[in-house]
C-alpha cells in the first residue's frame, strides 16, 4: 500500500512543479522526467508544506497563511491523530526533526524522520508501547512525497479513506482528474471529502464505495466520459481503508474488478430505459439500481443494523466476483415476516442475470435462471391458494435430500408435475440452490407480477 501512495505522491509534486514553472517543465508529461533533479530539501518543505493539505482539505480552510496549528486541527478532523504535543510544535518539526538512520522505505543510509499520521495514514501503530525498531523512519524526501501523496486521498464520513493506483502514471493522473473534476463527486467546501447522495443513504463500507463507484460511473456517462473510463480501467485499482483508532481493515479492488463494475453499472443505467414507464421520478440511470438497493434491508430500528446483510452482500460481490442468494434470500425473507414492502427488492432478476453475464459467469447464469423459473413457476402455482406459506417450509430444509421432499411434497399438493433435475444436478450446493428457488417463489408471490 505505502508503494501506491508514493506514487500519488509523485504525482502531485509533478504537477506542483509544472502549475509553479510551467515554462522550465514545458512539454515534459512523464512524471519521473519531471522529478529527475528534484531536491527535496528543507527549503522546499517549507515552502510548499501546505500544497497537498490545500488539495486534500480545500482552499477554503487552507491558505497560505493558515497557521500550522489550524491545519493540525484540520487533520484530526478527518480522523488523523494527531496528539496535543504536535498541535503545539506544529507540522515543520516534523520534517526537520532528525537523526541518523536508515530510510524505512529507499534504504537510504541519511537524517531520518519519525513518522506521524499525516505522512502515510496507512501505518497504524501505538507509540507508547511499539518498539522504536518497528517504527517507520522516513528520510525527507520520501516522507514528503509520501504526504504529498494526500492530495489524491478521499474520504467519506468518518472511517472510510481509500485512493486509486496505477504503474501508469499517465492512467493515474486520469482517473484522478476524472474523479476530482470530471464526476462532481467532491464536497466543494470539503475538497477530497465525498459529498452526501441523498438518493443513496449508505452506513458501512462496502455499500458505501459500491456507490460511489456508481455515481462516478454514472457522472461519467452523463458527460459521454464513460469510454475514457473503461480505456484506463484495467490499469487502475482503488485501495480501500476503514475502521478507527488502532483497528483498520484494507481491501484492494484490482484493475479487472474496475473494469467489470464500470460495465456493470453502464448496462444497468442502460436497461434503465427498458422500464421507462416504471420511472414515478427516478432518474432512468438510477432507477434499477436504486429501486434494488435500496430494498436490500430488514427493518431493525437502526439504519446500521438495518443494511448490515446489503454491506455483507456488496462485500461479496466485490471479494468474491459473485452473487450470494442465501443473503438475499434472508433479506427477502426477513422483510416478509416483517411485513416490509416491497417483500422482493425491484428488478430482482434484472439485477442477478445482468451481473452474471457482465461478469462473465455463464454457467452460473444457467443455473439460476433454471432454479428461478423453477421457483417462480411454483410460486405462481401457489398463489392465491391456501399453500402461500408453504414457502416457509421449502426456506426451512435443510440438507439437500429434505429440500427435494418438501419439493416433492408440494408438487403433490399443487397436483402438479415439475422438472426438479436442477436440484440433483447442484446437490452439492443445496444452500445456493434453495436460496435461489425460494426467491423465485417469493418474486411470483410477491413481486411485482412479472418475473423482474
Amino acid at each position: 500500500m505505502i508503494d501506491a501512495y508514493y506514487r500519488n505522491g509523485q504525482l502531485f509534486l509533478a504537477e506542483l512543479l509544472k502549475r509553479k514553472d510551467d515554462d522550465k517543465y514545458f512539454g515534459m508529461d512523464e512524471v519521473e522526467e519531471i522529478l529527475k533533479d528534484l531536491a527535496i530539501d528543507d527549503n522546499f518543505i517549507k515552502q510548499n508544506l501546505r500544497e497537498p493539505a490545500k488539495e486534500f482539505i480545500g482552499e477554503i480552510t487552507i491558505g497560505d497563511k493558515t497557521s500550522e496549528r489550524d491545519i493540525l486541527k484540520a487533520f484530526k478532523g478527518k480522523g488523523f491523530p494527531i496528539s496535543s504535543r504536535s498541535y503545539n510544535a506544529g507540522i515543520t518539526p516534523t520534517f526537520f526533526k532528525t537523526s541518523k538512520g536508515e530510510c524505512s522505505y529507499c534504504g537510504n543510509k541519511d537524517e531520518v524522520l519519525n513518522h506521524v499520521s499525516y505522512i502515510f495514514p496507512f501505518f497504524r501503530k501505538i507509540d507508547s508501547i511499539t518498539p522504536d525498531n518497528n517504527k517507520l523512519k522516513l528520510c525527507k524526501k520520501c516522507a514528503f512525497t509520501l504526504y504529498s501523496g494526500m492530495a489524491y486521498l478521499y474520504q467519506k464520513g468518518a472511517e472510510l479513506l481509500f485512493f486509486f493506483d496505477s504503474y501508469n502514471f499517465k492512467s493515474l493522473k486520469k482517473i484522478n482528474h476524472f474523479f476530482k473534476k470530471e464526476a462532481d463527486l467532491l464536497d466543494p467546501s470539503n475538497k477530497n471529502r465525498i459529498r452526501k447522495f441523498d438518493r443513496y443513504p449508505t452506513y458501512h463500507p462496502y455499500d458505501t464505495i459500491f456507490i460511489i463507484f456508481f455515481e462516478f460511473v454514472k457522472r461519467l456517462h452523463q458527460k459521454n466520459l464513460l469510454p475514457e473510463l473503461e480505456e484506463v480501467s484495467n490499469e487502475v485499482r482503488l485501495l480501500m481503508s476503514y475502521g478507527s483508532g488502532q483497528i483498520y481493515h484494507y481491501y484492494v479492488l484490482e484493475g479487472n474488478l474496475i473494469n467489470k463494475l464500470t460495465r456493470f453499472f453502464r448496462t444497468l443505467m442502460e436497461k434503465g430505459k427498458e422500464f421507462k414507464s416504471e420511472q414515478n421520478n427516478i432518474p432512468m440511470e438510477d432507477l434499477i439500481l436504486s429501486r434494488f438497493f435500496l430494498n436490500l434491508r430488514i427493518n431493525k430500528g437502526k439504519f446500521e443494523e438495518d443494511t448490515r446483510l446489503r454491506n455483507l452482500f456488496v462485500e461479496y460481490i466485490i471479494k468474491n466476483e459473485k452473487i450470494n442468494f442465501e443473503i438475499i434470500n434472508e433479506i427477502i425473507m426477513g422483510r416478509i415476516k416483517d411485513k416490509t414492502k416491497p417483500h422482493v427488492p425491484p428488478y430482482y432478476k434484472t439485477f442477478i442475470t445482468t451481473f452474471l453475464e457482465v461478469f462473465g459467469l455463464s454457467e452460473e447464469k444457467d443455473m439460476f435462471e433454471r432454479l428461478n423459473g423453477l421457483g417462480y413457476s411454483l410460486g405462481n402455482r401457489m398463489k392465491g391458494t391456501n399453500l402461500e406459506s408453504y414457502i416457509w417450509e421449502v426456506f426451512r430444509a435443510r440438507g439437500a435430500e429434505e429440500l427435494y421432499n418438501v419439493l416433492v411434497e408440494l408438487q403433490l399438493k399443487l397436483k402438479d408435475s415439475m422438472d426438479l433435475r436442477p436440484l440433483k444436478e447442484h446437490e452439492d450446493e443445496w444452500r445456493k440452490v434453495k436460496a435461489i428457488i425460494v426467491n423465485g417463489m417469493a418474486n411470483a408471490l410477491y413481486g411485482g407480477g412479472k418475473s423482474e
